[in-house]
């Protein structure tokens, strides 16, 4: 029988406590392939916090210009590389946020809730990551920051994926699931609800964003599935 509801989950410090390990290969790598002394890790400055979102606003601001493919491709590629000497070194920069596993094989078997994801990662960078982390994920439906700038995009399009995955016209229930203000945001925007994710994150910073449901992790199942059912659509305070 097809799935009735549907979570949405994002991955950085949400499923992965990899938030550090991004955020330092990904500033690294606008050095070493791009020649940049720096750029602005106030990501909450940014009009749309993904990678490619950020790329572009980079490259906005600094030449008044988009970034050429060919810019993208050796920033995403020593990305990649410095992210794979990372993990390699140190492969608790991707740990699975504390009941991952079990929460996932759980949905696995449970005919109601289906499961896509949604990132504001690039897709290479992701798929690292996850296979770092031991999770296997990979025939989940998923969208990245290579289907669009924003949040809302991304989102929107794992949501299509989950349809066409499961094989259903509709979901009678989808729910976000994001650790950041802007996973808030976009949910709002989109008008799903929201579980907020507390593992990396400032429970209350999402709770003044308009959350309604907050976990530390996933070790709770049971109290994460009423989450899912309880949130409620984040309304900005």
């Amino acid at each position: 029988m097809a799935p009735t509801k549907l979570a949405i989950f994002d991955v950085d410090g949400t499923l992965l406590h990899s938030n550090a390990a991004d955020e330092a290969c990904f500033v690294q790598a606008f050095c070493d392939a791009l020649g940049f002394e720096a750029i602005d890790t106030n990501w909450l400055a940014y009009r749309h916090t993904t990678d490619s979102g950020i790329t572009e606003q980079v490259f906005q601001e600094r030449y008044g210009r988009g970034p050429r493919d060919d810019e993208v491709a050796r920033l995403r590629a020593r990305f990649v590389a410095l992210l794979g000497t990372e993990l390699g070194r140190r492969p608790e920069g991707a740990a699975p946020v504390a009941g991952t596993a079990a929460m996932l094989a759980r949905f696995a078997e449970d005919s109601d809730w289906a499961v896509a994801l949604a990132t504001g990662g690039w897709r290479a960078s992701t798929d690292l990551k996850l296979a770092a982390s031991g999770l296997d994920v990979s025939a989940l439906p998923a969208a990245h920051a290579e289907d669009g700038p924003s949040r809302e995009s991304i989102v929107s399009v794992a949501w299509r994926r989950a349809r066409e995955h499961y094989g259903v016209d509709a979901f009678a229930r989808v729910v976000s699931v994001g650790d950041a203000v802007w996973d808030v945001r976009a949910a709002g925007r989109l008008g799903l609800p929201l579980v907020g994710i507390a593992a990396e994150a400032d429970a209350s910073a999402l709770y003044s964003e308009g959350a309604s449901h907050v976990v530390g992790d996933f070790t709770d199942a049971e109290g994460f599935l009423a989450a899912l059912e309880e949130a409620t659509v984040p309304l900005s305070g």
